[in-house]
Order: C-alpha cells, then sequence, then structure tokens
C-alpha cells in the first residue's frame, strides 16, 4: 500500500499497487507527496511446478510460446531495445525495418545458423518462441537515460506485467530470459538482472551485498540472489517496480511536447569532488526499499559482445566493483547502518529451517576506485570488435 498526501488540503490518498499513483490530488488539484511506502515484496509462490523443462535447456518442443504450469501461459511482456549502433550505419528507418526482417528470418527458419545475426534479433527472437512479446524498438536513441525513461512510459500505458530490457549488443538463451520472468512476475515489486561479462571478459556487471539470499524459481528451475546494483544489458522489470519508484521521479518535457517521467539519468553522488554515476546504476540508487533487486545465478547463458557467460560459472568471474559512496547510498535507500550488510528482512541465516532458501556470504566489495558510470553493455565497441558468437543453447 503507497500513502501519499496533498500539499495543499493535506487529503490522504492510498494506492493499491500495481495502479498507478496520483499525479495531483483529486480533491483540490495540488500536487502530492509519497508518505510511506513500508510493504514488504511478497514471497515466492512455493506450488508452481512444471512437467518437463527441456525447452529452457536450448531444446526446441511443439509449441515454444507456451510455457505451462498448472494450465495457464506465462504472462506476455513489454520488450524494449535501442540499435544505436545499426542504426548509425544504416539510417533510423532502414534499421528498424532490417531488425524485424531479421526476427522474422529467424522466426520462419530456426534450423539457420544464427551466426550473422544482430545479437538483439536473436534475442527476441528467442524470446517470441516462449512469450507473446510486444516490442518497443528505439531507433537512433543517443541518450540512453532518455530513451530508457520514455521505454518504462510506454511499458506502464501497456497492459503487460513484465518489462525486459535489453542492449542491442546482448543475446541469451531461452532458459535466461524464462527465468527473469517468473523472477519478477509474481506479483512482487522486483528487478532481476542477467548477468553480463564486461569487456575484459573476467568482471561481470553485477554487485552484490556482503550478505545475499539465494532463491529457488519453481517454474523454471532456475536460482537469483539478492543484489545491490549492475548494469542494464538484460533485466527485467515488474511493473509494480515502476509504480513505486514513480514517485521520485522528476518529470521532464520531451521533444514531442507531452510530459514524461524520468526513470534513468546520470547522477552525482557524494561530497566534493562527487563522482559521476551512469543511468543504470543511479536506477538502483533510486528504487524504494520495498522493491526486490536480484540477479540470476544458475538459469542460462548471456552473450554480451561476443563474450559467452553460463551463469553457473559464475563463481569463475569477478563481480562489478563499486565505489564506497555507491555501497554508502546502497545502505541509505536500504535503511541500512553498515554500507556492506544486507538488509534485516533478506537475512534469512536467523530462520535456517525456511527451505529452499539458502543464505550465502559472499566477500564485499573491497576495491574503492570508481567504477566506469555504465556497466559496459551500451558503451560504443572498440575498433577492433570481438566476433559476435551465438550462446551454446
Amino acid at each position: 500500500m503507497l500513502l501519499f498526501r496533498c500539499t495543499s488540503c493535506q487529503t490522504e490518498i492510498r494506492v493499491e499497487p500495481p495502479r498507478m499513483p496520483p499525479s495531483q490530488c483529486p480533491k483540490c488539484s495540488g500536487s502530492v507527496t509519497l508518505l510511506r511506502d513500508t510493504e514488504p515484496p511478497p514471497p515466492a509462490e512455493p506450488d508452481l511446478q512444471i512437467g518437463h523443462p527441456s525447452h529452457l535447456m536450448g531444446q526446441r518442443i511443439a509449441d515454444q510460446r507456451t510455457l505451462v504450469s498448472d494450465g495457464k501461459q506465462l504472462p506476455p511482456v513489454f520488450m524494449s531495445t535501442i540499435i544505436y549502433r545499426l542504426s548509425r550505419e544504416l539510417g533510423p528507418l532502414d534499421a528498424t525495418a532490417e531488425l524485424h526482417r531479421q526476427i522474422g528470418e529467424l522466426r520462419e527458419h530456426p534450423e539457420v545458423s544464427a551466426h550473422g545475426f544482430h545479437p538483439v534479433a536473436r534475442l527476441v527472437a528467442r524470446a517470441m518462441d516462449v512469450f507473446e512479446v510486444n516490442l518497443l524498438v528505439d531507433a537512433g536513441g543517443s541518450n540512453i537515460g532518455k530513451s530508457r525513461s520514455r521505454a518504462a512510459q510506454q511499458f506502464l500505458a501497456s497492459d503487460r506485467d513484465i518489462w525486459i530490457m535489453a542492449d542491442e549488443d546482448v543475446d541469451a538463451s531461452e532458459a535466461t530470459l524464462a527465468a527473469l520472468a517468473e523472477a519478477v512476475g509474481q506479483g512482487a515489486p522486483s528487478v532481476c538482472m542477467a548477468p553480463c561479462l564486461m569487456r575484459d571478459l573476467e568482471t561481470f556487471n553485477v554487485a552484490f551485498p556482503e550478505v545475499v539470499v539465494d532463491r529457488a524459481l519453481p517454474l523454471t528451475g532456475a536460482k537469483v540472489r539478492t543484489a545491490a546494483t549492475g548494469g542494464l544489458g538484460l533485466v527485467a522489470v515488474s511493473r509494480e517496480a515502476l509504480v513505486r519508484l514513480l514517485p521520485l521521479c522528476p518529470s521532464f518535457l520531451d521533444e514531442d511536447g507531452e510530459t514524461r517521467r524520468i526513470f534513468f539519468r546520470d547522477e552525482l553522488f557524494g561530497a566534493e569532488p562527487p563522482i559521476w554515476v551512469g543511468e543504470d546504476l543511479s536506477f538502483f540508487a533510486m528504487l524504494p526499499p520495498s522493491v526486490r533487486v536480484e540477479s540470476l545465478v544458475d538459469g542460462g547463458t548471456t552473450v554480451h559482445d561476443g563474450g559467452l557467460l553460463d551463469c553457473k560459472q559464475l563463481g569463475d568471474c569477478k563481480p562489478m566493483p563499486l565505489h564506497r559512496v555507491l555501497w554508502e547510498r546502497y545502505a541509505q535507500m536500504r535503511g541500512l547502518t553498515e554500507h556492506r550488510a544486507a538488509p534485516a528482512e533478506l537475512a534469512p541465516q536467523r530462520l535456517p529451517e525456511l527451505e529452499p532458501e539458502q543464505t550465502t556470504v559472499v566477500d564485499g566489495p573491497a576495491s574503492e576506485e570508481l567504477t566506469p558510470a555504465t556497466s559496459g553493455a551500451e558503451s560504443e565497441p572498440d575498433e577492433q570488435e570481438q566476433p559476435e558468437a551465438a550462446p551454446q543453447l
């Protein structure tokens, strides 16, 4: 439950997610402010079952558009991507047409090799094999924060409850996509990242707090872990998460004359001199404490700019380092006294009988060097690009 108060007449307004928060007081049209947002995310449903998960391991089945649980189809998804690189090569209109052509060809001829196709075309084609996809393509958006904010607004205006953001140089397996959708599709205000290798091929774009909770997803069999922040190369967001974030987002006048909310923007954090934080990390720094933030740690593969990562092999890579200012911001938003501690409500080591959840203690961040403003999944490629690889599905 979200509680708002009018700054003029002091009327209190209660909103039950996923309803949209009010933009003004219904009584006097005055501005409103958020008073309380303390509802914890609901627990995962423990009784979901699925018959045979072979399609989540890369094997094709008769009807890939349907993952069945008790006779119900997984929710349809809203999906968005920004094809800046392709638009720079072909122009916005031709780039959009080429992307849709590649998606159509991969859908009509699944037996052809995926090599030579744009990474996000492969990803969307796989998503369409699993879900009913409402696709938004931003052709040539050069301001990533503005493009993502526009996509967030269109997602909220749609009839979908799950939003999957994907960068144009990211691909992933069907198992990864299904796990992302399940992680945020259980009615909770939640965000779930699919870890991607950064361009050093040794670091992945997720940072974990010192104490984490592992949660098993009963439908897909994947595992997710409490995360602090990360990149937005491939991430799923629930409608409820954006509804809770909406009151904290300022508005801007867009180029088409419409007023929209700023969900993603570069920020300056810390004392003088402040650190510059990109739109991906600042998004997580703004999330209220009732929004659950997690990352896949078991359940599929991702490919970023040619670097393939099996989620089961995260232990062989390094998590993304964060500047101490970002850890302090994380603690502030989560109401903690120590910047490397996990939220109390996410610490089941006090309740060891709770299964299948497990608590894992991992090494906290030791580096105080500034991580680049973005995760690397949106930055421009080097002159010598690595050949793109398709996931080993």
